[in-house]
């Protein structure tokens, strides 16, 4: 579960899960695994937690100023 997170704190590996996100659900639809509501809470939800790990990442990297 570490390797995961270590990966999902990248920035590239980020932003390419933002790519899936989309599309991934578009298709989803489209076979009726899901439906539009169902799809854009899951995509809100997706790019929440994506949002919150860069932000977690950004922090580490920044001090106060003093």
């Amino acid at each position: 579960m570490n390797r995961l997170w270590a990966a999902v704190r990248r920035r590239p590996v980020r932003a390419y899960l933002y790519s899936l996100l989309g599309p991934g659900f578009a298709v989803a639809q489209v076979y009726g695994w899901t439906t539009g509501t169902q799809a854009a809470v899951w995509i809100s939800l997706g790019g929440a937690v994506l949002a919150v790990t860069g932000a977690e990442l950004a922090q580490t990297k920044t001090r106060p100023v003093e």
